[in-house]
């Protein structure tokens, strides 16, 4: 229930706000959560019960606050464009989303998209392209970060929980999914690779390095896998640690 911000050479604290939010239970997700920094502005996007809010991190004021009509579970924001999304789900449950939602949100209104998948998902901005990616069970929706005009709609044929990262020098996004990764041309959909694994237990990826063109992840619990790839070759793994 509460943001602080410190300064990282003194440890001291610089502002801290208690966020006094009104939630609502009754099967819907109620915590703080999933914080994405504007630097530009300042402010520190935060998910909250059902809606999103923007905190001054320089004053700790709560600066915006925007109802949603679905739970958020997530927010990212496109610094450039000045854009802020929140990606959840009407009718959730414990198990099910419900309706997966979208909502864009560019400081003088929300427009919401219905994704039709009933899977809790994860989304990703390509800042280069202000595309956005939103996985949900075998789904993967690509869509317009200004209008949320659908793109493209993959269809991984596998099931199971994902998670998705974009490489922007690539124009690509890696979809996660047990035991595969799929590479995906970030503009048109088409399958560009796919790596597969002795394992179904992928977890999140650990990140991109642009310059040596590796792509980590995350496999079970205790490794992680270094993979190296272009778009023009089936790549390889270069170290498991």
């Amino acid at each position: 229930g509460k943001l602080v911000t410190f300064s990282a050479s003194t440890d001291a604290v610089v502002a801290e706000v208690t966020l006094n939010f009104t939630f609502v239970s009754s099967g819907i997700r109620c915590d703080l959560g999933n914080a994405q920094f504007d630097p530009g502005t300042h402010l520190m996007w935060v998910q909250w019960g059902i809606g999103v809010a923007a905190i001054n991190v320089l004053t700790g004021s709560v600066d915006e606050s925007v109802r949603l009509p679905f739970a958020p579970d997530q927010v990212q924001i496109d610094p450039h464009a000045r854009m802020v999304y929140a990606l959840g789900c009407i009718g959730a449950t414990n198990d099910l989303c419900g309706s997966q939602q979208l909502a864009i949100i560019n400081g003088t209104g929300v427009a919401t998209v219905s994704l039709n998948s009933s899977a809790y998902g994860t989304m990703a901005l390509d800042p280069l392209t202000n595309v956005v990616y939103v996985s949900g069970g075998s789904q993967l929706v690509a869509l317009n970060g200004t209008n949320g005009n659908v793109i493209f709609n993959a269809n991984s044929e596998t099931c199971g929980q994902s998670a998705i990262a974009v490489i922007p020098s690539l124009d690509q996004v890696v979809w996660e999914h047990p035991n595969y990764l799929l590479v995906y041309d970030g503009a048109t959909g088409a399958l560009v690779n796919m790596y597969s694994f002795p394992t179904n237990d992928l977890a999140n990826f650990a990140g991109y390095d642009v310059n040596t063109g590796e792509l980590y992840v995350q496999v079970g619990p205790d490794t992680l896998v270094a993979l190296h790839y272009d778009v023009q070759t089936i790549g390889n793994v270069d170290a498991t640690l």
